[in-house]
């Protein structure tokens, strides 16, 4: 759970490092087999969205798609 704007930082640095993650993953492994690139790329894939609903519920996004649901 992010709770100040400094592990927002983290967690936004986190998610730069999860994509470089998935665009190695897709340069080097995605070409020669595409199944194996879609097992590895399971991992990052969770985080990044554990890291997007955590940075959502801090920003405010979670309660502006709640608020934009029940318009």
């Amino acid at each position: 759970m992010i709770t100040n704007d400094a592990e927002l930082g983290q967690a936004l640095e986190q998610m730069e490092r999860m994509y470089r993650a998935l665009a190695a993953l897709r340069r080097d492994v995605y070409p020669i087999n595409p199944r194996q690139f879609a097992l590895l790329a399971e991992g990052p894939q969770d985080e990044l969205e554990r890291f997007q609903e955590q940075i959502d519920a801090y920003t405010g996004r979670s309660e502006l798609a709640e608020l934009h649901a029940h318009a």
